[in-house]
Formats: structure tokens, C-alpha cells, sequence
């Protein structure tokens, strides 16, 4: 009989669109998970009754739920948990930014931007401080760098540049200041997700349906 090796052993997953109700796909689109582990597995809950008793027997015994359990660990990546990180969250990724007129007041490495005319104010627009986005339709290209703002009111952002630029120039008319990075806040959406877990090495596969994540543990060190 041949055995599976660890090496050869993958976890692909897909999300759901009926939260794991009905029949599942035949031909998935899957997306591996780049995972540290590949600890999934079925399990069965039991309900077991606390009464002590003289005679050391249990009092009551069920069976509970089947259910998918596992841990499978990871390393933050680019891009590569945006999934995992969305249902986790039970929310949904935006972009954020603000699409009017704005003037732009330069002062060596840092700028303010105001609203020039009516529309919608920075609150709105989702954006906060310590975001990082970048001027667009403006004038001159210098100003179209990455830029992280470093203070708000709902009429004008102070933002200074970053990743090495040195400078703004000042000018009127920039139409729009957009964050580069997209905003996943706590919401109340269920997904769901079919995972596969492939041996390769020996053509078995393990195909779960309707699993949920329930927990997320994220360590920056």
C-alpha cells in the first residue's frame, strides 16, 4: 500500500454561493491555500452527561454535530488571505476615497489637500488617518506619489509622501485622492467554503464542504 507524504499534500479552496446548501460543484475553481499545515479533518461532537456516580458509569452519552475542524496556519502575504481574512471578518472589501475637487497646498515632503466646491466631505469618503493613496488628474505627475495621511477634518487632509519621494507642488484641480489598500470592516456576511485537501503522490482526495471560519489569530512580530 503506498503512503502519502506530507510534501505531497495540498489544501485548494473555493467559495461558496449557497453557504454549503446543495449539491457542490462538479469542476471548482480552486485557489490553493498557501498554508503551514494541512490539519483538516472530519469531526463528530459528543454530549456527555457530568453526573458523578458510585458506581462510575456514565450517565448519558450522545452524539452531537459532524462537523469540519482544523487548523491549518499560515504567513501573511500580499493578497494571498484577502478571502480568509473578508469571511473572518464577516464583512466585505471596499475601496475608500473621495472623487471631488481638490487643491493641493504643498510644503516640502508634506501637503494639504482641501475640498474645492460642494460634494460629499473626507468622513464620508471612508478615508482615515494613517491610510496610505495617491493624488490622481492632477497637473503635475510628482503629485500623483504615494502619499500617507497623517491628519484629517472633514474638508482637508495633511498627507505626507512616502516611499522615498521628497516632494509636492502645488496646484488646483486634483480630481480625486484614492486609498491604495482596500478596507475590510466587521459585518454580520456568512461564507463559506469548500476545501479541498489533495495527496498527490497517490491520487486521494478530501473534499469539504461548507466550512466557515470561525477564528483568525494574526502574530506580527
Amino acid at each position: 500500500m503506498s503512503l502519502a507524504s506530507g510534501t505531497n499534500v495540498y489544501l485548494a479552496y473555493e467559495e461558496e454561493v449557497n453557504n454549503g446548501r446543495g449539491n457542490p460543484e462538479d469542476n471548482p475553481a480552486l485557489t490553493m491555500l498557501r498554508a503551514t499545515g494541512r490539519a483538516i479533518n472530519l469531526q463528530k461532537n459528543t454530549l456527555r452527561s457530568a453526573e458523578v456516580r458510585s458506581d462510575r458509569q456514565v450517565a448519558g452519552l450522545r452524539h452531537g454535530f459532524n462537523q469540519v475542524a482544523g487548523s491549518p496556519g499560515f504567513e501573511l502575504s500580499l493578497g494571498a488571505f484577502d478571502d480568509m481574512i473578508e469571511a473572518a471578518m464577516s464583512g466585505t472589501w471596499a475601496s475608500v476615497g473621495l472623487t471631488d475637487t481638490l487643491d493641493i497646498v504643498a510644503t516640502a515632503t508634506t501637503a494639504v489637500a482641501t475640498i474645492n466646491g460642494g460634494g460629499g466631505g473626507f468622513y464620508a469618503s471612508g478615508l482615515e488617518v494613517g491610510m496610505v493613496g495617491t493624488f490622481s488628474g492632477t497637473a503635475s505627475s510628482g503629485n500623483d506619489q504615494s502619499s500617507r495621511i497623517t491628519a484629517m477634518t472633514d474638508t482637508a487632509i495633511t498627507v505626507e509622501a512616502v516611499d522615498g519621494a521628497t516632494s509636492y507642488t502645488t496646484e488646483a484641480g486634483a480630481s480625486s485622492f484614492d486609498a491604495t489598500g482596500e478596507v475590510c470592516k466587521i459585518g454580520s456576511t456568512l461564507r463559506t467554503f469548500t476545501i479541498e485537501r489533495g495527496f498527490t503522490d497517490v491520487g486521494k482526495y478530501q473534499v469539504f464542504n461548507g466550512c466557515a471560519i470561525n477564528q483568525m489569530s494574526i502574530q506580527v512580530q
